[in-house]
């Protein structure tokens, strides 16, 4: 299947289900204008906590939907006040379990298997499982592109652990941002935040920019990311090379990798889920449906 052939929501998770879902350039290849999402499944024992997380924590995890109750996997209810349950997923096309091109899974804290390696979670799905929905970046990115503030092939931007701590809760506590970058000229920053600040249910605005950011955000290296890939210049170079010396300044936004990175450090007990870096969940809603522009 082509990428030009995948223009819907459901037609993206029906080409991830059976494992006909092709290579992308970038988000906006596979059903251009509809939200792609993250997805955490967890035991129901820790999904109270994980949705104060979400709501406390807003701008690294925007949560959309969730399960309508433990066990379910093939309907949501909506987290957004405006939109209906169906609006997000529909109930007749979807299968939580099978709708993304590749997982990750944890067993008692201990990753079982990574990405590829394991195509759908059918197996693994039990009866108490929860599967929460958080918005990607893919809306605040596919602005970006339309504003023309994004040249060339960005795959996988590149993504940074922080020291910037999360507000705790409950099971979830003393954990830290995912943080994305992309680079930009330093006199189109506040262009950037205009055209991103309407998405708040995708990320919205950046978090940090410019070279102070980070040492502000505790990131080792610019040039060696933990996921994604490493950072060029418009003119190629590695990012790290023109620090303090050039007009191109980094801008990050929060990540909804940081669920995946929560779970890990707390080693929960137990089978917990997530799409792979890199793999998303197709939505049924599009980018204009989680902006509000006042």
């Amino acid at each position: 299947m082509t990428t030009q052939a995948i223009k819907t929501g459901t037609s993206a998770r029906l080409a991830a289900r059976s494992n006909t879902l092709p290579p992308i350039i970038n988000l906006s290849q596979i059903a251009p204008g509809h939200i792609h999402a993250h997805i955490l499944i967890l035991p129901s024992p820790y999904t109270a906590d994980f949705r104060l997380l979400c709501a406390r924590n807003p701008v690294a995890l925007p949560l959309l939907a969730e399960s309508t109750k433990p066990g379910i996997f093939d309907a949501v209810k909506s987290r957004v006040a405006w939109l209906e349950d169906d609006e997000v997923l529909l109930r007749q096309h979807v299968d939580l379990r099978r709708d993304v091109g590749g997982f990750t899974v944890w067993r008692d804290g201990e990753v079982f298997t990574d990405g590829q390696g394991m195509e759908d979670v059918v197996s693994e799905w039990k009866d108490d499982h929860v599967a929460f929905v958080i918005a990607s970046e893919g809306s605040i990115e596919a602005a970006l592109r339309q504003a023309g503030l994004l040249e060339g092939r960005i795959p996988h931007p590149p993504m940074y652990r922080t020291r910037k701590p999360l507000f705790p809760s409950g099971t979830f506590y003393d954990c830290e941002m995912v943080v994305s970058m992309r680079s930009f000229s330093a006199a189109e920053t506040g262009q950037v935040r205009q055209v991103t600040a309407p998405f708040a249910l995708a990320h919205g605005e950046p978090i940090d920019w410019g070279w102070g950011a980070v040492g502000r955000l505790g990131i080792r290296d610019i040039d060696m990311p933990e996921w994604g890939e490493r950072p060029v210049t418009r003119n190629g170079r590695a990012l790290g090379e023109v620090a303090w010396k050039d007009d191109e300044v980094p801008v990050f936004w929060g990540s909804g990798v940081t669920a995946q990175e929560a779970v890990a450090k707390m080693e929960l007990p137990g089978t917990v889920m997530a799409n792979a870096v890199g793999e998303y969940l197709v939505l049924d809603c599009k980018d204009e449906d989680v902006a509000r522009v006042s």
